[in-house]
């Protein structure tokens, strides 16, 4: 018996998948979906916007004032920018900003890797001794830069008096913060031991990602040894290293906490940083629209790099 739904392929009518019923209840519930999204939601961009959005956009206006934090501020366009290209002292900070930002990448990057590479393999202890040098990077910055002001202490710190034992009194090494010529690096050592741990977990993480057979290979074809890290593993990292390399670069070029508590920028400004300058130019003379300009620099800087690095690694990526 013909049947109206039946017949050939050309005149078969079949129903459309996800088409809404006259009732319009898959609509209502699309909508009353949407509806508790954006009420979930909400509350985190309000925060958004109030806590990030909204001091930035504060932060360029201010940067075209002239403001002490107590009165008005007045509207003065570019008068606080042009100031900056003359200004020595902030041209000096953000030298030692991006000296700080290559010596600590480097040093970070390089000891992570070393480490990741260390710890790869399994034996007794080894999770361990991934806690212990993972445990630094979780600690206050504040309590980091007591111990280590402690050890580079020179009258009671343990580096000064190996420093006398070793007839080295009047070198760096007896006081190390308050030389000008070993400030930045011992600055630069200390944040490089709070946070290697923290790049050894990424590189770990892009360790074990590299499949097995990729080492057979190699061992196939006669890689080994340093061949081996140098054509195998360092290309199979490349993108563990990018993430490393982004949020090692993001976070010293803002480097504050520990320069401020370990030296305060000195000695003679050695130290100082694009940060450092900010706080002190906000809280110690009162300038605070002048600081939002260097702010606003710092922001422009620390996305020029990063996005820059980020580019050059999809270039390398790619090739």
């Amino acid at each position: 018996m013909y049947h109206p739904l039946a017949g050939d392929g050309a005149h078969a009518r079949r129903p459309r998948s996800g088409r809404p019923s006259r009732s319009g209840r898959p609509v209502r519930s699309r909508r009353r979906f949407e509806a508790g999204f954006l009420a979930l939601a909400a509350p985190a961009a309000v925060v958004y916007l109030g806590f990030l959005v909204g001091p930035v956009l504060a932060g360029f206006y201010f940067s075209l004032t002239r403001w002490d934090g107590l009165n008005e501020p007045i509207f003065v366009g570019l008068e606080n920018f042009v100031r900056l290209v003359s200004d020595h002292q902030f041209i000096g900070a953000v030298g030692h900003t991006l000296l700080f930002a290559v010596v600590i990448v480097a040093g970070q990057v390089g000891l992570g890797l070393g480490l990741a590479l260390l710890l790869n393999r399994p034996r007794r202890g080894v999770a361990i001794y991934r806690g212990l040098f993972f445990a630094p990077s979780i600690l206050s910055s504040v309590v980091v830069a007591l111990i280590w002001g402690f050890i580079f202490n020179p009258l009671v710190g343990v580096l000064g008096q190996a420093a006398r034992a070793l007839g080295l009194g009047e070198g760096g090494l007896a006081d190390v913060l308050g030389n000008q010529a070993t400030a930045l690096l011992g600055v630069s050592a200390v944040v490089i031991w709070q946070f290697a741990g923290y790049m050894m977990v990424i590189f770990l993480a892009g360790l074990k990602g590299i499949p097995a057979d990729v080492y057979e290979a190699a061992s196939l074809d006669g890689a080994a040894g340093a061949r081996r890290f140098w054509y195998v593993t360092l290309p199979l990292l490349a993108p563990a290293t990018s993430v490393a390399i982004t949020i090692s670069l993001a976070g010293n070029l803002r480097l504050f906490d520990q320069v401020y508590l370990l030296t305060g920028g000195g000695p003679a400004g050695a130290t100082d940083t694009i940060a450092t300058l900010i706080y002190r130019t906000a809280f110690a003379n009162s300038d605070f629209g002048y600081s939002a300009t260097q702010s606003v620099v710092l922001t422009i800087l620390v996305t020029i790099v990063v996005l820059g690095q980020r580019w050059l690694a999809s270039r390398r990526n790619r090739t």
